[in-house]
């Protein structure tokens, strides 16, 4: 059938549906929700012998904390190392550091980097945009040398993933705004960009579908005006990206969120920027974390890409 969804998923994704996370009514589900998107069993903390896995408490304005997840080499290579600030995803609405920790270990591991992930606050309780506070606290902090890590400011890279791709790209827009240090490195993996994203005929029938990403958008802009919401809540309606450090982006062709991201690539391009833009075909959100091709091609290029950013 010409507008069968499963028909559109890669072979070897094609396994994978009935295992993947129910995010379904999630709106009327956001614990249980938070729940799947939260590793089952607490993080091991300490030292492996390879990499160290440990906790920093940053200090907000209004002197309350913000855990973050710091993982770094055992034995550091270098005085200075470089540094990824990783912005988890979930839709502004859930997810943890924790439950992408295996991602932030891998990167520490072959890339010879520090990994920081901040547990920035999320939505409907904290709406825009106090996320966004968080993610430039997390930013500031690093760069301040307050956590005493060693890192190699010329060498950062910003990445998030869905919603924290979003929150990455407002990031860097309101650091390129404030006239700040900008990272080598972009990178925004299926970020969520865009509130006005429609339903789609193929597009989001799996993981992250158009509903959710109304409830998500409605709880992150509470109170915001939707009509001419800033773009540092929206990116997606942002139009002026010059000035920006290099891209890197990357989608399923059959995710909610292809258009718009192909969209933002074009913005860039059309502002000059250097984009490196991979788009899996028959990849749904979420892809890279199931075994499968495509999220095997996605983490060569990415480690590729955070490596020449390195250099």
């Amino acid at each position: 059938m010409a507008n069968d969804p499963l028909g559109k998923v890669a072979p070897d994704l094609q396994k994978f549906i009935e295992l993947l996370p129910d995010l379904s009514n999630i709106g009327a589900r956001i614990d249980e929700v938070r729940a799947v998107l939260s590793p089952p069993t607490p993080l091991q903390m300490g030292d492996d012998g390879t990499i160290v896995t440990e906790e920093a408490m940053i200090a907000r304005a209004d002197g309350s904390m913000m855990r973050a997840l710091v993982v770094r080499p055992s034995t550091p290579k270098a005085a200075k190392l470089p540094v990824i600030l990783h912005v988890h995803g979930g839709g502004y609405v859930a997810g943890t550091t924790d439950y992408e920790h295996d991602d932030l270990y891998r990167d520490a591991l072959n890339l010879g980097c520090v990994v920081i992930s901040p547990e920035y606050r999320l939505a409907p309780e904290h709406p825009y945009p106090a996320p966004l506070e968080d993610v430039l606290l997390a930013w500031d902090w690093i760069h301040s040398g307050a956590g005493g890590l060693g890192i190699d400011p010329a060498r950062s890279v910003i990445r998030g993933v869905s919603a924290g791709g979003g929150l990455a790209c407002a990031a860097v827009l309101k650091l390129r705004d404030k006239g700040a240090l900008l990272p080598a490195l972009l990178m925004a993996i299926y970020p969520m960009l865009d509130d006005r994203t429609p339903s789609h005929a193929h597009n989001g029938a799996y993981v992250w579908t158009h509903e959710n990403n109304v409830f998500g958008w409605d709880s992150y802009l509470y109170g915001v005006d939707r009509d001419n919401p800033p773009a540092y809540a929206v990116p997606g309606r942002e139009e002026d990206w010059s000035q920006m450090p290099p891209v890197f982006l990357a989608s399923g062709s059959i995710d909610l969120f292809i258009g718009e991201n192909l969209a933002f690539a074009r913005k860039l391009t059309d502002a000059g920027v250097a984009v490196e833009m991979h788009v899996y075909p028959g990849a749904y959100h979420g892809f890279p974390r199931v075994p499968c091709e495509a999220g095997q091609a996605l983490g060569q290029a990415a480690s590729a890409a955070i490596a020449r950013a390195f250099a």
